[in-house]
């Protein structure tokens, strides 16, 4: 997926200044407001170096700044934070300081501006740069040093939740304590004491800790394109929980350093770090959880340790694939009710769902989901809810095309990994790694788990590729995955069920659309890809799992000009590859459909001498045969 930045502009914010004191005997460190505890880190201590976001780091010296007369300079340097010009897009590096308006920073409403531009974080692994200003939380930046003032000034205060998104002094505090305990060295106790029994939930005291051995071989992960980027890795679930507050110990063995590059461990799957600087979250006026649970610690060869202010299942991740093969022991953690149907029995789920514990992780051969303990009281075979699930996966990796024949189509392996959660950023649901879902939504519903739209709506979102699903409609593209799924197991196509067609294409007949891109809608949009399974049943869905393969197959300079030239290159190579993998010319139904076609693209199909379509395609429709 292409991940693509969202200016935010405020008209008529009002920018109050004031400079930053270094308050501590070293550097500081700045704290980015929109992610889970990540900070400031020059890549090298050299001139010319740019900056990123990393996971907060103690002891990590490229992530200790001396902030002071509005310059920013790494500790133990003469290096400070420039840019090369004044200009949107510029990266943030590092130069010989110097009084230049390049490297004046002025501290307002929490973000540096340099000229009239704001340091700014875009996206992982993207260095940092300057872009105009528009105060949300990527561009919010907060000393350390200052958070722990506020949270000594504001012991006494008690913050209730949920927390109205209009009082962010509250809001505030509550980042300021999750940093300062997050940031709190571990022979120290922690600083703030935190209310977990609403969420994410406790652990009980005397449940007995444990240790165990986990192997990964990194000789695992997803084929990646310029086309098709999905976010899911290799993710061992161990079973195991951190307690909140408790330190457990992580001993990691590898061949050598370079070995564990992205490899991290995780506590809590609840990583959705939500943004309390807006004024609403999922068009909710108020925050009903913890903003950030989740604890990530990159994985260093040797004895380490991690503490989780919050607590939570421990997963072991390795971002993508490398020639390694490593071994982690984790100490001082206990078991969590965990369910594996590879390696547990159903006679074992009564009292594995019944051991203490919150939250209950259920893994399948492709999937996993994690849900709280009271969704489960109902749940009598795991094994069978996580068949639907992996059944579900690989019916979509089949439209999608990976069948194993050849280099581009590798049989996937990778598990899918779907959560509930209290409070999410966006949507009833939404795809990412992991696919996370809110409200009434039923994971471990063994009938929701077969025929619900919804699970098989998320997880066909992670294979459409940018070389043609946008064009053709986000959220219609990927329904082609939701129909094929659930039509494997008997269920009916919801275009059917809602007589979809009827009312497309009397809207079609009307002359209201008359461009494709501009006047179809979702719905539309899906009905006019349906229409060419439709067609040729004999060919059926085999015509988009060919497409799917089609697209992977075109050279990457290929896949970057679609995705550069946009709307009319991406309609004209869906002609193309449509007419080539059916062996007809389906000029006329995208026409019909208001769909331009360049002539190079006409000719080039010509010229391959197809058959005709002996139907009006654009008016297929497929009706319901209720009464």
């Amino acid at each position: 997926m292409i991940f693509r930045r969202l200016f935010f502009l405020i008209a008529g914010l009002h920018l109050t200044s004031h400079s930053w004191a270094q308050t501590s005997a070293g550097g500081d460190m700045i704290v980015l407001r929109s992610e889970s505890s990540q900070c400031l880190k020059a890549d090298k201590a050299v001139a010319g170096a740019k900056t990123f976001v990393a996971a907060c780091d103690l002891d990590q010296a490229l992530q200790r700044w001396l902030i002071q007369n509005s310059q920013i300079q790494l500790e133990n340097t003469q290096l400070c934070l420039s840019v090369n010009e004044i200009s949107e897009g510029q990266p943030a590096v590092l130069s010989k300081c110097q009084k230049s308006p390049k490297q004046r920073w002025i501290y307002r409403n929490h973000s540096f501006i340099v000229g009239e531009l704001a340091l700014d974080f875009t996206d992982f692994p993207d260095p940092i740069a300057v872009f105009e200003y528009h105060g949300r939380a990527n561009q919010r930046w907060e000393q350390l040093s200052q958070l722990k003032k506020l949270v000594t000034a504001e012991a006494d205060t008690v913050v209730e939740y949920p927390i109205p998104l209009s009082q962010k002094k509250k809001l505030h505090l509550e980042f300021a304590r999750d940093i300062v305990n997050r940031l709190t060295p571990l022979d120290l106790p922690l600083p703030v004491k935190r209310d977990l029994r609403r969420f994410p939930g406790l652990m009980p005291a005397d449940v007995p800790v444990t240790h165990q051995t986990f192997k990964m071989d990194r000789r695992i992960g997803p084929l990646k394109s310029p086309g098709w980027a999905p976010p899911w890795h290799q993710k061992i679930f161990t079973g195991l929980w951190a307690r909140a507050g408790e330190i457990i110990t992580i001993d990691v063995k590898a061949s050598q350093s370079s070995d564990l590059q992205d490899v991290y461990l995780q506590i809590s799957e609840q990583d959705e770090a939500l943004d309390t600087v807006t004024d609403k979250i999922n068009d909710e006026p108020e925050l009903q959880r913890f903003a950030s649970i989740s604890v990530r610690m990159p994985l260093k060869l040797g004895t380490q340790r991690v503490r989780s202010p919050y607590g939570g299942f421990i997963m072991i991740g390795s971002k993508k694939y490398a020639d390694a093969r490593i071994e982690i022991e984790i100490r001082d953690a206990v078991k969590g009710p965990y369910f594996n149907t590879t390696t547990h029995s159903l006679s074992e789920w009564n009292s594995i769902k019944n051991r203490p514990g919150p939250w209950v992780t259920i893994e399948g051969r492709r999937s996993v989901i994690s849900v709280p303990k009271e969704q489960v009281a109902q749940l009598t075979d795991p094994a069978m809810l996580m068949g639907y699930y992996d059944s579900h996966i690989e019916d979509i990796e089949w439209l999608a095309g990976f069948d194993g024949n050849g280099a581009l189509h590798p049989k996937q392996s990778l598990k899918h990994h779907l959560i509930w959660s209290p409070q999410i950023s966006s949507g009833y649901a939404h795809a990412d790694f992991p696919i996370r879902t809110t409200s009434d939504w039923r994971l471990a519903d063994l009938n929701e788990a077969r025929t619900s739209w919804g699970n098989v709506h998320e997880l066909g979102h992670l294979y459409q590729q940018d070389t043609w699903c946008q064009t053709f409609g986000g959220e219609s593209s990927v329904n082609l995955f939701s129909l094929y799924a659930l039509e494997r197991f008997g269920i009916p196509h919801q275009t059917v069920e809602e007589d979809m067609y009827f009312r497309v294409v009397n809207k079609l007949k009307s002359g209201a659309i008359k461009d494709f891109v501009k006047d179809a809608d979702e719905q539309d949009k899906l009905i006019f890809l349906m229409q060419i399974v439709d067609a040729l049943p004999e060919q059926g869905w085999k015509i988009y799992r060919e497409l799917f393969r089609r697209y992977r197959e075109l050279s990457d300079q290929q896949m970057k000009h679609l995705i550069d030239q946009g709307e009319s290159a991406q309609i004209n190579k869906h002609y193309e590859l449509i007419s080539e993998i059916t062996g007809y010319d389906f000029k006329e139904h995208y026409q019909r459909w208001g769909m331009k076609l360049s002539e190079a693209s006409l000719d080039k199909v010509r010229k391959l001498k197809l058959k005709k379509l002996d139907k009006e395609t654009w008016y297929i429709v497929r009706r319901n045969q209720r009464g």
